[in-house]
């Protein structure tokens, strides 16, 4: 993709699927819009939720991820949104704080 001037290495990605027990994977390169388009959840679609990770590259920027999760069963008085907007204000204070960066 990268010699055939498609796409510029910055473009694309190194992501893996889980496919079995033992830590099988399967190694899948994309664009990230790409990937993100072809796997994002669709609730009008029956199928598996897959487990995927973007495989992080020695010497290439990387995303910053974040798996929040919270048992509702035993937190039903959170209000989701709110606590999402209470995890980006610390966040970004955060940001602002150690990194001297603006989050927007």
């Amino acid at each position: 993709l990268v010699q055939n001037d498609e796409y510029t290495a910055a473009q694309l990605g190194l992501f893996a699927k889980e496919v079995g027990e033992g830590g099988k994977r399967r190694f899948l390169v994309d664009t990230f819009a790409g990937f993100a388009l072809a796997h994002a959840p669709d609730p009008t679609l029956e199928r598996p939720q897959e487990n995927l990770y973007e495989v992080i590259q020695d010497g290439r920027p990387c995303w910053l991820y974040f798996d929040l999760e919270y048992a509702k069963e035993v937190n039903e008085d959170v209000d989701a949104g709110a606590a999402m907007a209470a995890f980006r204000k610390t966040l970004a204070a955060f940001c602002r704080e150690k990194l001297e960066l603006e989050v927007d």
